[in-house]
Formats: C-alpha cells, structure tokens, sequence
C-alpha cells in the first residue's frame, strides 16, 4: 500500500508540472535557452559623450556627442547589418575644427557645409550583407556601404576611436587614403594556409563625406572621376599575435595615390603593444597642385594593459605616439602622443580620461606642442 501511495503521488506531482512524459520513459524536448531565441537578431544602441579642451590660445573648449544604434539579422546561410548613427555639430572655432584628428568620433556623420565646418545629422552609416562566420569569428565576405577603415589594417589594440584612442594617428594608418563610408565589398579567408591568410577589399573611392552626404550620388554607377580604392592584404595569425602585410591603391583624381603598410599586434603577459609602419607615394602633378600635401610615411607603437580597480572590473590603460612625415607643398612631421584610462562604472557604462599632446603648424611662430585633456563617457544599451 506504502508503494501504492508513492506511485500515485508520482504522478500526481508529474500531472501537476505537465511532465507527464517522465512516467513513460520519454525524453524531455530540450527547452530554448535564452540565447536561442534571440540568436538570429542583436540590437545595440551605443552612446558617447566628450569633452575636450586645449591650452591653445583662442580655442573653444568642445562638448561633443554621437548615438549609433546596430541592428544584424542573421539568416541561414548569411547575414545583414544596418548601422544608423547620429553625431553632433562640431564648433566652428572648438578643438576638432584647429587640431584635425585629435577627436576621430567628432562630425563622423556628413552633414551640409556652414563656413567650412561640417554639421552633424543622422545618417545610415553602414548597410551590408556579410557571410557566415568561420572558427575565427570572421565573415568570409562582405558586401555593401561600409566604414571602409574598419576592413583592412585592423587591431585589437589600437582600432577604436570609442573604447581605446580618440586619436586618429593611433586608430588608422595614417598613410591609407581610405575613402569614408562607401559602397564596399571584402572577401577574406583568416586560415586559406593554416596560419596565414588574405583579405581583398575593392570599394568606390568616393563616400559619404566625398559626396557631401548625398546617397543618391553615392549610388550612382555613372563613369566619372569617382575612382576605386583597393587593397590587398596578407595576415598571419598565432597564439600570441597578428601581423598584417598589405598594399593600398586609391585612384580618385584628388588623391591619386599608393602604398604599403604593416601592422602587428602582440598579446603579452603584462600587456598588449601593436606596431604600424606605413610609406606612400603620390601621383599628383605637384606643378599643376602647388598646395597639395600627403602623408609619405608612418609609424606608430601602442601599448594597453589591463588595471585592477578594486571592487569594479579591470579598467584598461593605454598609451601610444604616432609620427607621420608629410612631401609635397611642405614638408614636415606630425608628432602625437596620448594617455587613457578607461574605468567601468556600472555594467555597460564606461568613463575615460584622457590627454594628448601634439603639435601644429603655428604661422610664422613655426611648429608649436599643445596639450588636448578629454573626457569620455560611453553607455551601452
């Protein structure tokens, strides 16, 4: 009877759970994690702020800001990526407008022009379609309008304006002449021989900001001056390390140039270092352009590592300089240094102080070093 009473309270308590499947031997159907049900879909809205000043004389201190909101869908074979972005107007006589790429999240949308000073909008930024990803994380092929800087000479140290360096010097090689947002295509493949692999990157040469903001021209297929920019770029890929190898073509009648450039990333103990060396030549008739200067060489070093803060995460230091030589109507050379230190707060909530010091053309008083603190504060949604 004892047995009897187990029996009945057994599946009396599977009848209560709906689990009555237990009683015949059946196998539970796997229930969905959470992961699942949001697999095929992400969302993420991104917002940053800055702040940044400079010790030179009449020069507006700037209070900047930009949204950028991703939606990627993934389906069974591939994907799709819309990246919406929102920047806020850079002032006319603020810190970005006189020191040129100190602030790389500063007027990154291409608005109308006022006084030479380009204004901030909302923008679709970016809009591809890309392939499924291999064991690497990485999509075989990419398709559509893409931020073109973002798929050749990358870095896990130093390739973020938003979460590492604010400079640009120390985001890019500054001797790419890379286009701005614009209709792209890549096809890479990280381990076609083992360790060591390809990209190919083939893109319109006019953007966005080459076409004023407007997507019509964007779009246009006519034959004209636009130009293409390519690339080739071979990488190798260990337990500890990135090197990147590559060639750079841009043939738009304004630019007219070419070059090589190498990028190495190590990951160390203590910290990460990632190395840039970049040469470029010009095809500019420099009789015909007088006033035309470009970046002919480059090299940069970067170092981060990670700080403990206690009782919050591990906040990360960063410090890198950046040197790059210009030819043509003057020849001089753009030192820039920079100091971070990104510090969590809150979950997806991050705080970032940090100072650059860099020189600048000063009329006839020659070249002159100034020093440009920033603050940033970044929230994920």
């Amino acid at each position: 009877m004892a047995n009897m009473r187990k029996v009945l309270v057994q599946i009396g308590l599977c009848i209560v759970f709906l689990q009555p499947y237990k009683i015949f031997g059946y196998q539970q159907p796997p229930a969905a994690e959470a992961g699942d049900l949001t697999k095929s879909s992400e969302v993420q809205l991104g917002v940053t702020t800055s702040y940044q000043g400079t010790n030179k004389a009449g020069v507006n201190s700037e209070a900047l800001y930009s949204l950028d909101l991703e939606l990627e869908h993934h389906f069974d074979n591939f994907g799709v990526l819309l990246w919406l972005e929102h920047s806020s107007d850079p002032k006319v006589n603020g810190v970005s407008a006189n020191f040129e790429n100190a602030n790389s999240d500063a007027g990154t949308t291409s608005g109308k022009v006022k006084g030479d000073i380009t204004t901030g909008r909302s923008q679709i930024s970016a809009f591809y379609f890309f392939g499924d990803q291999d064991a690497l994380g990485e999509s075989g092929w990419q398709f559509g309008l893409m931020e073109v800087s973002t798929l050749i000479d990358s870095s896990e140290i130093a390739n973020d304006e938003v979460s590492q360096f604010l400079s640009a010097g120390l985001v890019n090689n500054s001797t790419i002449a890379f286009p701005d947002y614009a209709l792209s295509g890549r096809l890479q493949d990280l381990s076609a021989f083992d360790s060591l692999g390809y990209r190919l990157v083939l893109s319109s040469a006019a953007g966005l900001a080459e076409n004023n903001g407007n997507y019509s021209d964007l779009l246009s297929l006519k034959p004209g001056s636009k130009g293409v920019f390519a690339a080739a770029e071979l990488v190798h890929r260990g337990h500890s390390h990135q090197a990147g190898l590559g060639y750079w073509k841009n043939s738009a009648d304004d630019v007219q140039a070419y070059g090589v450039y190498l990028s190495l990333d190590y990951l160390g103990p203590y910290g990460d270092i990632n190395v840039r060396y970049g040469q470029a030549s010009s095809l500019l008739d420099v009789a015909q352009k007088p006033d035309t200067a470009w970046p002919s060489q480059f090299v940069s070093l970067s170092f981060e590592t990670k700080v403990n803060t206690g009782a919050l995460n591990p906040g990360v230091l960063g410090y890198g300089m950046s040197f790059t030589r210009f030819d043509g109507a003057h020849h001089q050379i753009q030192r820039e240094w920079e100091v971070y230190y990104r510090l969590p707060l809150y979950k997806n909530i991050y705080f970032t102080p940090s100072i650059q010091r860099r020189n600048l053309i000063d009329g006839d008083t020659g070249q002159q070093n100034y020093w440009l603190p920033t603050i940033r504060l970044e929230v994920y949604l």
